[in-house]
């Protein structure tokens, strides 16, 4: 057996600690970053100091453990950089043959709650019943074609658990496959073809891949909020009607903010710094200025202990944690002041490799020179611009979309190939 001691929750890059918790029995134990061995312990103490490179960037830490005779007793696997749930689900498709009569088991656990506030379960896109969660049939399907099934639950404390499997065609109908959800987005006018058809669209490791589904879905705005901009945000609210979201975003489009200041939480026995988030909104809750000018924020924050550059990792990672549609906001005013210890271009190397693009508004009539650091701002001086700005940012989430394909990959491994047409990077655009 073998466990790690060390969790890495929140953003993590350069040298740090890595401390492991052997079985009985163990006499060595490999340690591996992305597939390359890194470190090998013969004895006590289980740790070693291990480089995660300059910027932070999606990896995988595996441990395993070895007894005297070089078997294999144990291995333990933690993703870095990754988002990471305080939930866990799984789907099992019953035994049955044929496409007629299946039924699929969804089950869960979760460290917030017993009972999740909110289950949805799609079959290939279209949503599923969901009164019997130990029992949920399924439509009549063809078992020659891929299906793809994706469930989704929220606990309180926006907790969140996604489980996904495939199965027919190629998968002989039962066959569970490891998957990667990557973002792309379809240029204007463009239609994609069925997933059999992007076979070699997408690239890993200089091999193509098998795209199993796409989804459009939901998507999701995660915005980080300048404390210098908190003012002109407050007024544009002043005359503006609860549950008026004019020239913003869509119904299936949710938006919450991300605080650039964290806040210290205990656990385990160990000390964690988490940049607090609001709840979700949606469309006819109010804009953003009005939900900005009323929902409760951090009481310690000020612009002189703001750390944007570092909440806005964060806020890559919660705005992938769903594997949705989705685009990081940050609103910055006239004088944005920044106490990050994450470099901005570390942080644009961190972005594109989680896919996700970043959109920059200011406040201010002539946006800052400071405020071009983290990308090319847009001036949203007024309440009809900010609207406008987000009503452009709805259209990109449009085209955005999901493709699962095979395998269990890091998502800086996925890159488009020269056979895909109509599609490029969702991160392509640094601005609306």
């Amino acid at each position: 057996m073998i466990a790690f001691a060390t969790f890495f929750l929140g953003i993590v890059f350069g040298l740090s600690t890595v401390e492991l918790v052997p079985g009985e029995g163990v006499t060595r134990v490999e340690l591996y970053l992305d597939g390359t061995r890194v470190a090998e312990l013969n004895e006590p103490p289980w740790q070693v100091d291990v480089d995660f490179g300059k910027a932070p960037e999606p990896h995988q830490l595996l441990a395993i453990a070895r007894d005297a005779n070089g078997n294999q007793t144990g291995r333990a696997e933690q993703w870095i950089n990754r988002p990471r749930r305080l939930a866990e689900a799984s789907l099992v498709l019953q035994p049955g043959k044929g496409g007629k009569g299946r039924v699929v088991t969804l089950s869960w656990e979760a460290v917030t709650a017993r009972e999740p506030t909110e289950v949805r379960v799609t079959f290939d896109g279209k949503g599923l019943p969901t009164k019997d969660l130990a029992s949920i049939a399924l439509p009549d399907y063809v078992p020659e074609q891929v299906h793809f099934l994706r469930a989704e639950l929220e606990f309180p404390e926006h907790v969140v658990a996604v489980a996904e499997i495939v199965f027919g065609g190629r998968q002989n109908d039962e066959t569970q496959s490891e998957l990667t959800a990557v973002l792309v987005s379809v240029d204007p006018g463009a239609r994609l073809p069925a997933p059999p058809a992007m076979e070699g669209w997408l690239m890993a490791n200089g091999r193509p891949l098998r795209v199993l589904a796409v989804e459009e879905g939901p998507a999701e705005v995660v915005v980080v909020v300048d404390q210098t901009a908190a003012a002109a945000l407050d007024q544009m609210s002043y005359a503006e009607r609860a549950g008026r979201f004019v020239g913003a975003l869509k119904r299936d489009q949710r938006l919450r903010f991300l605080w650039p200041l964290p806040e210290r939480r205990k656990h385990s026995g160990f000390e964690y710094r988490l940049f607090p988030e609001s709840e979700d909104f949606t469309p006819t809750d109010g804009s953003l200025a009005w939900l900005f000018s009323r929902v409760v924020k951090p009481a310690a924050i000020t612009k002189e202990n703001q750390k944007i550059t570092d909440a806005l990792a964060v806020a890559a990672l919660s705005a992938a944690s769903r594997d949705r549609r989705r685009a990081v906001v940050l609103v910055t005013g006239a004088d944005p002041r920044d106490q990050s210890s994450l470099p901005v271009p570390a942080l644009r190397t961190f972005l594109a490799a989680l896919h996700t693009p970043l959109y920059v508004l200011s406040t201010e009539k002539e946006p800052p020179a400071s405020a071009a650091a983290w990308g090319r701002p847009r001036a949203v001086a007024t309440r009809n611009r900010l609207d406008q700005a987000l009503s452009d940012l709805s259209d990109d989430l449009k085209r955005q979309r999901v493709l699962w394909v095979e395998g269990k990959l890091r998502p800086q491994e996925v890159f488009i190939s020269p056979l895909a047409v109509g599609l490029g990077a969702a991160d392509r655009e640094n601005a609306p």
